[in-house]
C-alpha cells in the first residue's frame, strides 16, 4: 500500500496531538515538521510529541518545508500571537502553490467569511499547484456545523437551530488564546481592533454559522453578533495564571444567522473559569435532592420529556424524594394511598430517567447562568464584537 506523505505544520497543543496521530498511523508517512520556536528547531519529531525517535527533524525554515515532496500538510498554526496577527494566510497560499494539499485548523470553514479577495487568492493558489484546501477542526469545523447538519437529516421541518457550547477553561492550556479573547483583562483594555477580536469574533466563530447555512443551501441576510462578559469579584488562580479582581473571567459570544429578518441559526460559545460551590452539583447529587415539579394543566408532564407517556390528572404536585438507596421516587400526593407496589416502581423508574436527562441538558447551562448573575455582570456589546 502506498503511504500518504505528510508534513506537520506547527506543534502546539493541537499540532502535537496531530503529530502523534500521524506517527501512529501506518498508512501515513511523516516527511517533515515545521516549528515556530527556536527551542524546537532541530529536535526529532517524536521528542516533540512523546513518541519514539522518528528520524524526522523539525525545522523553522519555511523554504525547506516548501521544497519537500509531500502529499498533504496538516496546518495547525496559531492565527494570533503576542505581537499581533500571524501570516497564516500567506503560508497556506505558498503551500498550495507548491503543490501540497492543505488541511487547516485555523480557518477556511466558510468562503463567505473569507471575503471575495481572499477567496480569489486561495482559488488561484489551488489552481496553480493543482491542490486542495480543507478547513477542519473540532469546534468550529465539526460539532457546531457538521454534527448539527447530520442531526437535522431526521427532521421534516427545521424552524430554527440553536447550539450552545459551555466550558470551564480553568485548565485550558492556551494562555495566549484566552488572553487574546479578553480573559484577565479589564473592560477598558479590550479593543474592537485587537487581533484576537478581529480573528475570533469576525472570522473564525461566525464562520461556523456561515458554513452551516451553506450546508443547508440557504442565503442569510447577515450574521449579527452579541455578547456579555463577567468580571471577577476576587483574584482567580487558573492554569493560564492569575486573573485579578475586576478582570474578565467569563464571556458569552453569540452569533445569529438572520434569515427573513429573524434568527435562523444561533451559535453561542460560553467560556468561564471556576465554579461556584453552590453550583457544583453533579448528576448523581441532583438525583438525590428532593425536587417538586408541577404539571401544567395545558401542557405535558415535565417528567415525561424523555418520551414516556404517563396518564395522570393535570394540576397535581409531583414529588421527587430520595429513598435509602439514593434513587429518586415519584408519586402523586393525592393518589399516594391507592398506589400499588408495581405502580410506584414504574413511576420511580420514569422519574429517575427523566430527571437524569433533564439535568444533563440543563445543569451546566443553569450553573453558568447563575455564575453570570452572581458576579459583576457587564454588557460588553460595545466593548467586544460578539
Amino acid at each position: 500500500m502506498e503511504r500518504v506523505r505528510v508534513i506537520q505544520w506547527a506543534t502546539g497543543v493541537v499540532g502535537a496531538w496531530s503529530l502523534r496521530m500521524i506517527i501512529d498511523r501506518p498508512e501515513l508517512e511523516l516527511v517533515g515538521v515545521w516549528v515556530s520556536s527556536p527551542e524546537k528547531d532541530g529536535k526529532d519529531a517524536g521528542e516533540l510529541c512523546g513518541r519514539p525517535t522518528t528520524g524526522v527533524t523539525a525545522t523553522s525554515d519555511k523554504d525547506a518545508i516548501l521544497a519537500l515532496d509531500a502529499d498533504v500538510v496538516v496546518h495547525c498554526a496559531l492565527a494570533v500571537g503576542p505581537h499581533g496577527h500571524l501570516p497564516f494566510d500567506d503560508d497556506v497560499i505558498r503551500l498550495l502553490r507548491s503543490g501540497k494539499n492543505v488541511i487547516s485548523t485555523v480557518s477556511y470553514f466558510s468562503p463567505l467569511m473569507e471575503g471575495p479577495e481572499r477567496m480569489a487568492e486561495l482559488e488561484e493558489a489551488c489552481r496553480a499547484g493543482n491542490a486542495t484546501l480543507y478547513g477542519g477542526g473540532l469546534d468550529p469545523g465539526f460539532v457546531c456545523d457538521r454534527v448539527v447538519s447530520l442531526l437535522t437529516g431526521s427532521l421534516a421541518d427545521v424552524k430554527r437551530i440553536k447550539m450552545i457550547e459551555s466550558i470551564d477553561v480553568s485548565n485550558h492550556p492556551g494562555a495566549e488564546l484566552l488572553s487574546e479573547v479578553g480573559f484577565g483583562k479589564r473592560p477598558e483594555e479590550m479593543r474592537l481592533d485587537s487581533p484576537g477580536v478581529e480573528y475570533y469574533g469576525m472570522r473564525l466563530l461566525p464562520g461556523a454559522v456561515a458554513k452551516l447555512a451553506d450546508m443547508f443551501g440557504i442565503a442569510l441576510d447577515g450574521i449579527e453578533p452579541r455578547g456579555d462578559i463577567v468580571l471577577a469579584k476576587e483574584d482567580r488562580h487558573v492554569r493560564m495564571g492569575t486573573l485579578p479582581k475586576g478582570t474578565m473571567i467569563g464571556a458569552l459570544q453569540e452569533f445569529n444567522g438572520i434569515r427573513d429578518g429573524e434568527p435562523f441559526i444561533t451559535h453561542q460559545w460560553v467560556h468561564y473559569v471556576g465554579r461556584d460551590r453552590r453550583l457544583g452539583l453533579g448528576a448523581a447529587a441532583c438525583a438525590r435532592r428532593a425536587t417538586v415539579l408541577r404539571a401544567d394543566r395545558d401542557r405535558r408532564n415535565p417528567l415525561t420529556d424523555c418520551g414516556h407517556d404517563v396518564d395522570r390528572p393535570a394540576g397535581r404536585d409531583v414529588v421527587l424524594a430520595p429513598d435509602r438507596r439514593g434513587r429518586g421516587q415519584r408519586h402523586s400526593r393525592r393518589a399516594r394511598r391507592g398506589a400499588g407496589i408495581a405502580a410506584r416502581a414504574d413511576l420511580r423508574r420514569l422519574a429517575t430517567v427523566a430527571l437524569a436527562e433533564r439535568r444533563q441538558r440543563l445543569g451546566r447551562l443553569a450553573r453558568l447562568r447563575r455564575n453570570f448573575r452572581d458576579n459583576d455582570r457587564c454588557d460588553a456589546t460595545s466593548v467586544l464584537p460578539f
